[in-house]
């Protein structure tokens, strides 16, 4: 049910940010949080709370699936960062 939610929540188009960033940062199902920071990363790159997040994620959340992915999402930023 919480992954419909997170799909339907998805499609619209202005989605606050708050809830979406305490969620990444819960200790919730990992596949979820996961993709709730690829949308974080995809819709808000530009906000610093978004890195922000996936770097403490990355260094130190009980998730390797969300610390692998944390890491991964951060390369993909700064990679974007650096192209422009």
């Amino acid at each position: 049910m919480l992954d419909r939610a997170l799909t339907v929540l998805f499609e619209v188009e202005s989605v606050p940010l708050e809830p979406l960033l305490r969620f990444a940062a819960s200790d919730g199902h990992p596949a979820l949080r996961v993709r709730a920071l690829q949308w974080l990363t995809d819709r808000a790159k530009a906000d610093p709370r978004v890195s922000e997040l996936l770097v403490r994620l990355a260094r130190s959340d009980g998730s390797s699936d969300v610390r692998e992915s944390s890491k991964d999402l951060l390369d993909d930023l700064r990679r974007d960062a650096t192209a422009l």
